[in-house]
């Protein structure tokens, strides 16, 4: 059975509970259940600021589009259809060579085709994909607006969650497998320390920045208009066609003015001097405002050097680590969907959707060796997930300094020097 949590279905037990609705739950939840396995979403995760959650109409603003790897190294390798369900919903198709970068979240190199769309329309998607399962033959219920606020248990071992429902009222979900994908890494840190875990270290890489975004129609005769990144003078521009013949232009730049001085939000983007952008901007008709969004620096807490690490609990994306802007690391925050977080990211979304891709590839691979109640496996995910990371951190790993060594060549320059200037299709 799948389907919405109501005043009838709420349980108290379960096999195994998802903190946070976002793009990594999800893709977790299908994997449990693939696992066999059943499942409870918390919807409305446990982190500040929110969740992560997919539900709602479109947004009134504008956000960054969203790349995603088609194929088996991708989504439809964890959720088996979900791209030719995005296709269907009108996202639409380019292919892009892959930079060696992108590899260490385990996604390998080389031309791939990828499907960019909006935050909203993936989101719809992957949720619908995840809840209409029924070859699964297991319950996946999905709790909106619940919220995880404590975690039952102790130091050792995790066996359920503490539940705020949308009502106010609370109650104890217990379960063989908490799994935590909620991502604001201080809401997971200080549940943790209430069972007497101790505070896991912390990295910090780069600098951070902002993303500036806006929407466009064009017309039919500038349908053609390629996905395009460019980079100049330390910006750089992501340029991605949406569902319902729509663009999307992010403009991003270390600092918090993610435009120079004195230019408009078109002026700047023709100051790249591509022309792909000049004629977005010169033929497109604005649909939104621009929105500005911040663009944290890259973190990575290291859950794996703590011990003791609980058994039966588990941390996925952006709680674990998040990139910053520009800094090539996989495990994304914001359009990264998969980390629960709201705001803006790095302008190689695709990549931390990877990285939330890669974090649940491990979970499933591990769960493979053992199943949902050995006691090495929350153990296991967690050294996995660190070494995904650790192949993708910008610098030497030094948890608490915010000191890197850049690396030799740009993520963002092999990024735009990567993509086949292929209109979408």
């Amino acid at each position: 059975m799948t389907g919405t949590v109501n005043e009838r279905t709420r349980t108290t037990h379960t096999e195994a509970v998802v903190i946070g609705g976002g793009y990594a739950g999800l893709l977790a939840a299908a994997v449990l259940a693939h696992s066999g396995h059943d499942v409870l979403i918390l919807g409305g995760g446990g982190g500040r600021g929110g969740g992560g959650g997919v539900g709602g109409a479109e947004a009134a603003v504008a956000r960054p589009p969203r790349l995603l790897r088609t194929g088996g190294q991708g989504i439809d390798g964890l959720l088996y259809g979900a791209t030719r369900a995005l296709r269907a919903a009108d996202a639409r198709s380019s292919l892009l060579a892959v930079p060696p970068h992108a590899a260490a979240c385990g996604s390998g190199t080389g031309i791939s085709e990828f499907l960019s769309c909006s935050p909203e329309l993936l989101a719809r998607v992957v949720r619908t994909e995840v809840l209409a399962r029924p070859g699964y033959e297991r319950e996946t219920l999905w709790w909106e607006d619940a919220r995880a606020v404590g975690l039952l248990g102790d130091r050792e071992e995790v066996r359920g969650v503490v539940v705020r429902a949308e009502d106010g009222t609370t109650c104890s979900v217990r379960a063989r497998l908490v799994v935590d994908a909620g991502g604001a890494p201080s809401a997971v840190a200080s549940r943790l320390a209430a069972l007497g875990v101790p505070e896991a270290p912390r990295s910090v890489a780069g600098r951070a920045g902002s993303c500036a975004t806006r929407l466009y129609s064009v017309s039919s005769a500038s349908a053609d208009v390629p996905l395009t990144v460019a980079a100049a003078a330390g910006r750089t521009a992501l340029a991605a066609p949406l569902e319902g013949g729509r663009w999307a232009l992010s403009q991003y730049a270390h600092g918090p003015a993610p435009l120079p001085r004195g230019l408009t939000f078109e002026k700047a983007a023709a100051a790249f001097a591509d022309p792909a952008l000049r004629r977005l901007v010169a033929e497109g008709e604005p649909l939104t405002d621009v929105a500005v969004a911040e663009v944290p620096g890259a973190h990575w807490c290291h859950y794996e050097r703590v011990r003791p690490w609980p058994r039966r609990f588990v941390v996925l994306g952006g709680a674990v680590a998040g990139s910053g802007l520009g800094s090539g690391l996989g495990f994304g925050s914001g359009p990264a969907l998969g980390s629960g977080s709201g705001s803006g990211s790095g302008p190689a979304d695709g990549w931390g959707l990877a990285g939330a891709e890669a974090a649940v590839r491990v979970l499933r691979n591990e769960l493979a060796q053992g199943g949902i109640s050995h006691p090495t496996l929350s153990r296991r995910v967690q050294r996995e997930i660190a070494e995904q990371v650790a192949r993708a951190w910008p610098g030497p790993v030094r948890p608490g300094s915010a000191r890197f060594r850049p690396a030799a060549t740009s993520y963002v320059r092999a990024l735009s020097g990567g993509f086949l200037r292929r209109g979408p299709r």
